[in-house]
């Protein structure tokens, strides 16, 4: 067996009329740490496509890298920060709080999820947990308007409920 055909990057098919072709998992995709989509160093500029791109977005369970898989395809992505990103937050008045993602979806926060990189950005998990949402600088504002400093930690009162922010990991 050659190097090639060891690449677990590398799909060969044999196409009637063009023999053995190479076909690579490999992409120039990447989502930048705002959560917008950028092949070959062109920003992807189209809404609707970003959107698209972002409910294909899983992370693959072997590996732990991410990927575009949308049923029919697949390939592998860079992501430079979170996957996703929290493009708006409401906060209602008995604490529950909806999230507007960066893939035109709208969820409710699992607080127990958040945790804040440099004490200003917070982070949650999405998807039913799988997935990791950074919040943008406006949802942000909206979700820690609700912290406050406690006992040397940022604590998130939603309503009767207070939840510790963690300091991020990734």
């Amino acid at each position: 067996m050659s190097n090639e055909d060891s690449d677990p990057d590398v799909v060969w098919v044999e196409i009637e009329g063009a023999g053995r072709v190479r076909f690579s998992r490999k992409s120039s995709i990447r989502i930048d740490q705002e959560g917008h989509f950028w092949h070959e160093d062109e920003r992807v500029e189209h809404l609707g496509m970003s959107e698209t791109f972002a409910r294909w977005i899983t992370r693959d369970a072997e590996s732990g890298r991410y990927q575009l898989r949308n049923g029919i395809d697949w390939c592998w992505i860079t992501v430079d920060d979170a996957p996703l990103v929290v493009r708006a937050a409401h906060v209602e008045s008995d604490g529950r709080v909806t999230l507007w993602l960066s893939d035109g979806q709208q969820e409710r926060l699992d607080a127990s999820t958040l945790s804040l990189r440099d004490e200003s950005v917070p982070y949650c998990l999405v998807r039913e947990g799988t997935l990791s949402a950074r919040f943008g600088a406006s949802a942000a504002f909206t979700l820690l308007e609700h912290a406050q400093w406690r006992d040397g930690q940022w604590i998130l009162a939603l309503a009767n409920e207070r939840f510790a922010l963690p300091p991020h990991t990734q």
